[in-house]
């Protein structure tokens, strides 16, 4: 296969009614439109979809399970062998379109799907016997017609499970547009042509007349354009002398193609979606154990509550429109039980670490323990449980707060293997039955918790996954992500995975010891490459990696591999060693002073040490990728913005240097930064000052209720919408350019007139692009303030306050100014805490002045 056929604009699966010809036709006719795009087919000739998929090697032209995944495909054209009633009824039609979409989708979410209708054998007409045509006994067309919600059908399961923003699975009306064409010639409107069988080689076989009318349909389908106009001639040769078609007989070629293609798509999209709201859920597959379970030995759920109602969960179409702002990354919020993020169909991917439970007491048996006492298999799954436990326990979907929209639902758990189990916690359990719990679940304090009590040794219980069931039949095609947050994270220009990578603090250090795809859960060791790479091809954003201080070459070059390999055409990988290796308060500063105070005997040489190491796994990267992608790879080194010329001693690294080595800064293309503000609001110099301002905007509020002669409930609700009014606009002032206090450092002002200024000249100087790590508000309470109670709750509304959106609007804008590289805010979706405010939003559901800012703003850009 060659490199150009992967770089398919339209894609056609099928066989000999696609042919060779029909894709160069579409293709033709689509640049005589004024479109290029380049089309490409996967044949396979009489090939039913079941057989083209697990075939799809054997094609004639390319192989769609390889060129889809590239995610250049923007169209999809599957059709289906004929008779079509046999295929649906024994290959599983409407499955293999949902594989082949969802496939398509999993790289490009916007790709278009078509469903290429054909047609029967004109034999077709009543007393006909076809051996293995059931329905040759009706006329051909009315068979036509009869025929058509069986194609219809086709897009049912693709439709129901398709990730939302991707279009429509819809037909191609070629069988309707065929029909119209008989009617035409038998009414004798078509130029030189008078019978139905001259359309055809054979009874089923369009000739090349009929080639250039089927390639008309499709583009007036595909491009939306009137093909009126267009030459006789679509290719730069004729397809044979039969071939030839007159300016008269293209002229009502492309009448009836358009007439066919307008009147379908009239009225086809309620039919459509009609069948893909009926379309049942997938049916619940348990996996097959390798010795069955019996019935003592699985936990089950009270009859008495089987027959309990369905959550329903909240629609998709209220939540705000996509990112439009072109200049926006993302780092994404660290992947654990309790995340509002909930980035994954299975939710068990989130679950926290096995904990066994001693008698009387909760847990009492860590995970390490587990894990090193030969209790769980590599994949974390338990094989046997400690003599002394009564059980192991997991929690997922813990605290997640009332309002997080999206969330409730319900769930079906699913495992192999047999022994016992119970569910307890926010778990209403509906039904069950061997391998199988089905839930209700409602978001609040608290979790589902799993527990596994009992352990067949010969098949233990294994493979457990919990996923709403609305989004099973997406699960079950391969599908990973949670469409409720792509849906609000869809249009970021890149992805940081510092957090995912569980970066901070890591211990590991082999590429054995590496998170796989198969771990029962990605909240213990951090998401596996695959992972991350497969929603960076899904979301088309540039992919950051921050490899662990304590990686081995090894590991660097296995994760180079695979990112080389599967990150999609047209995306970058950015690659960082570790994060903040200056950061005191994280394990890999500590480790990088000892490593270079025992290579070195020196002191206050981390940094240098950083760097050295930084270089090595930029240059392992470099050498992957190689000349050839080297335009796919972005090597990123950092500093400690506030520092002011440690850069220098990271750059330069002269003890590194007096090795032999050359200067970290040639390993690199990018010096990254933070564009974090804060004017020291939580900290123990500002305290009295905030408080102040708490004490003087409740009083104001007091004061406004007294004035309005609000009495009892009333008076109440208003002090609380409005007691931090007065401190949010001298905050916002402060934040802005500390005119409040006098007190300029660490303000949006300063950032931007200084301290960034600053970085990219010195960017600029090095001959290295200047980019963004993390940025956004910093503001949090820290030393005395950090349990204040009320300074938490002023922080959270300030955080998300429209004067924390101006600021944004402003701080984006800035940055922009600077530099084209994106503005990289840190996180996604994050619950507020006396940590940090650190989401842009706060659960899937949410809306905010900040998130407007960050996802719409950056107007000038």
């Amino acid at each position: 296969m060659s490199y150009l056929t992967l770089l398919a604009d339209i894609l056609f699966v099928g066989h000999s009614l696609v042919g060779p010809s029909l894709p160069a036709m579409v293709e033709g006719g689509a640049r005589l439109q004024g479109q290029e795009m380049s089309v490409a087919a996967q044949v396979i000739n009489g090939a039913p979809l079941r057989f083209a998929w697990d075939n799809s090697a054997d094609g004639e032209q390319g192989d769609a399970r390889v060129i889809l995944p590239q995610g250049d495909t923007k169209v999809l054209v599957l059709t289906e062998a004929v008779p079509v009633a046999n295929q649906i009824e024994w290959n599983d039609s409407a499955g293999y379109v949902a594989k082949f979409a969802g496939l398509a989708w999993e790289s490009r979410p916007d790709t278009q799907v078509y469903i290429y209708e054909t047609w029967p054998s004109i034999k077709s007409s009543p007393g006909v016997v076809i051996e293995g045509d059931a329905g040759a006994g009706v006329p051909w067309r009315e068979r036509l017609t009869a025929d058509l919600p069986l194609w219809e059908g086709m897009t049912a399961t693709a439709n129901a499970a398709r990730p939302d923003g991707a279009p429509l699975v819809r037909l191609i009306p070629a069988g309707q547009a065929m029909g119209r064409l008989a009617d035409a010639i038998a009414a004798g409107q078509v130029p030189g042509i008078t019978t139905l069988q001259a359309l055809y080689d054979d009874d089923i076989h369009p000739s090349h007349q009929t080639l250039y009318f089927l390639a008309l349909v499709h583009l007036s389908v595909i491009t939306g354009k009137d093909p009126a106009g267009l030459p006789p001639k679509l290719t730069r040769q004729w397809l044979s002398r039969a071939g030839v078609i007159s300016d008269a007989q293209a002229a009502v070629f492309q009448r009836i193609a358009w007439d066919a293609v307008t009147t379908y798509r009239a009225d086809d999209t309620p039919r459509i979606e009609a069948l893909a709201a009926a379309a049942p859920a997938a049916p619940v597959q348990t996996p097959a154990p390798a010795a069955a379970a019996t019935p003592a030995a699985i936990a089950q759920p009270e009859p008495a509550i089987a027959a309990a109602p369905a959550i329903t969960p909240p629609s998709t179409a209220d939540l705000p429109r996509a990112i439009t702002n072109p200049k926006l990354a993302l780092g994404l919020s660290g992947v654990v039980d309790w995340s509002v993020q909930q980035p994954f169909l299975d939710v068990m991917k989130t679950a926290r670490p096995w904990v066994g439970q001693l008698p009387g007491q909760w847990g009492g048996i860590e995970y390490e323990t587990l894990r090193d006492g030969g209790y769980l298999d590599p994949n974390g799954w338990p094989t046997s449980l400690p003599l002394e436990a009564t059980g192991i326990t997991t929690l997922f979907l813990t605290d997640l707060p009332a309002d997080a929209g999206m969330v409730a639902g319900r769930y079906v758990l699913r495992y192999a293997g047999a022994g016992a189990m119970k569910l307890e916690g926010r778990a209403q359990i509906v039904d069950g039955g061997p391998g199988l719990i089905v839930f209700d679940y409602t978001p609040g304090s608290g979790s589902v918790s799993l527990t596994i009590t009992a352990v067949d040794a010969a098949n233990p219980i294994r493979e457990i996954s919990v996923v709403r069931d609305d989004r099973l039949a997406a699960h079950d095609a391969g599908a990973m992500f949670n469409p409720d947050w792509l849906a609000r994270i869809r249009g970021t220009k890149g992805l940081r995975f510092m957090d995912w990578m569980d970066t901070n603090n890591s211990t590991l250090a082999r590429l054995q010891d590496r998170p796989k795809p198969a771990d029962f859960s990605w909240a213990i060791k951090g998401v596996p490459v695959e992972v991350m790479v497969a929603l960076a091809n899904d979301l088309r954003a540039d992919a950051w990696f921050t490899l662990p201080h304590l990686a081995d070459d090894a590991l660097v070059r296995a994760y180079a591999e695979v990112v080389r390999d599967r990150l999609a055409a047209g995306l970058r990988a950015q690659v960082e060693y570790s994060n903040e290796m200056w950061n005191w308060q994280f394990t890999q500063a500590t480790w990088a002073d000892e490593q270079c105070r025992a290579r070195w005997d020196a002191s206050d040489c981390w940094v240098q040490f950083y760097a050295l190491r930084a270089a090595e796994v930029a240059d392992i990267w470099a050498e992957v990728f190689g000349p050839a992608d080297a335009d796919r790879l972005v090597r990123v080194i950092a500093t400690q913005t506030g520092w002011q010329g440690l850069e220098e001693q990271i750059f330069d690294a002269p003890l590194a240097v007096a090795e032999g080595r050359k200067p970290p800064v040639d390993s690199f293309d990018a010096y990254a930064v933070t564009g974090y503000f804060a004017a020291g609001l939580g900290s123990d110099d500002k305290a009295a000052v905030l408080q102040g301002w708490l004490r003087d905007s409740r009083q104001m509020a007091v004061s406004q209720a007294d004035q309005q002669s609000l009495t009892g409930p009333a008076r109440d609700a208003y002090i609380a919408q409005h007691r931090f009014d007065m401190a949010t606009d001298r905050a916002a002032t402060e934040l802005e350019n500390g005119f409040v206090t006098g007190q300029t450092a660490d303000t949006l002002v300063s950032l931007l007139t200084s301290v960034l200024p600053y970085h990219a000249g010195i960017a600029a100087a090095r001959g290295l692009d200047l980019v963004m790590y993390e940025g956004g508000t910093h503001v949090v309470a820290t030393a005395s303030l950090l349990n204040d109670d009320d300074v938490t709750a002023f922080f959270h509304h300030l955080n998300y306050s429209p004067q924390m959106g101006v600021l944004y609007d402003r701080l984006i804008e800035g940055w922009a100014a600077l530099t084209p590289e994106p503005f990289n805010a840190f996180v996604d979706i994050y619950s507020p805490n006396k940590w940090g405010s650190w989401g842009g939003l706060r659960h899937l559901g949410d809306d905010n002045p900040r998130w407007q800012s960050l996802a719409h703003g950056c107007k000038s850009c």
